[in-house]
């Protein structure tokens, strides 16, 4: 039992640290369709060294990123990025209610 929660834990604390830091630090693990739209968003009460509590919270930045995604980028890149958004903004205890529609 004590294993399974220490590795709960640890499994908790390194998806943290992998989503920590600045908007720069984050878009590196972002394809590179996905990152021109962060180049480009609307950051609405955000800015570029921002976290992703700002981020996740801002709704001018979600919003502009994720219709330029959706524009722009290819399916594949548009789960991807999704799944990551999600992944991020978990780690700040927000659930994003916005959810991207690959193009046909």
């Amino acid at each position: 039992m004590r294993v399974v929660t220490a590795l709960a834990l640890l499994a908790a604390a390194l998806a943290t640290s992998t989503y920590a830091g600045t908007c720069h630090q984050m878009r590196t693990l972002i394809a590179t369709c996905p990152q021109s739209c962060w180049d480009a968003a609307d950051y609405g009460s955000c800015n570029s060294d921002s976290d992703a509590n700002c981020l996740c919270n801002e709704p001018a930045f979600v919003e502009s990123v994720s219709t330029c995604v959706e524009n722009t980028c290819s399916a594949s890149d548009v789960t991807e990025y999704q799944q990551l958004a999600d992944e991020i903004c978990a780690t700040v205890d927000v659930q994003l209610t916005r959810r991207l529609v690959a193009r046909a």
